[in-house]
């Protein structure tokens, strides 16, 4: 994903375990350098996990791969293949998922795949 067009403030990322707009998980990277994981419950958000990016691991202009694993309850979190993070405990409040932009920004996604491994 990269950011197209902006002003202020934005952030991007993937939405997740979905049941409806505000009953979910998002991942996402934000403009100013940070990640976060937030639960939707009821419409009201809960963050989970967040934290400053590395400068050489975010790459403000350019495409960000942003890759969950998801082993049991335990959701793992990637950007451009370098580990930020891990939330245990993840029930899905339901079965959708998809892209989220926050702010006034547009983004463009470049390839999307999404892949299930059972062992």
């Amino acid at each position: 994903m990269k950011t197209v067009r902006a002003s202020g403030n934005h952030s991007y990322g993937y939405v997740m375990g979905a049941k409806d707009a505000g009953n979910n998980y998002t991942f996402q990277i934000s403009s100013n350098g940070l990640y976060f994981i937030k639960r939707y419950y009821k419409g009201v958000p809960q963050e989970l996990a967040s934290g400053k990016i590395k400068d050489m691991v975010f790459q403000k202009n350019s495409f960000n791969t942003l890759k969950l694993e998801k082993q049991g309850t335990t959701m793992r979190f990637y950007l451009n293949d370098n580990y930020l993070g891990e939330v245990s405990d993840l029930s899905p409040l339901g079965k959708r998922m998809g892209f989220i932009v926050e702010g006034k920004s547009e983004v463009a996604v470049d390839y999307t795949r999404t892949q299930m491994w059972s062992k």
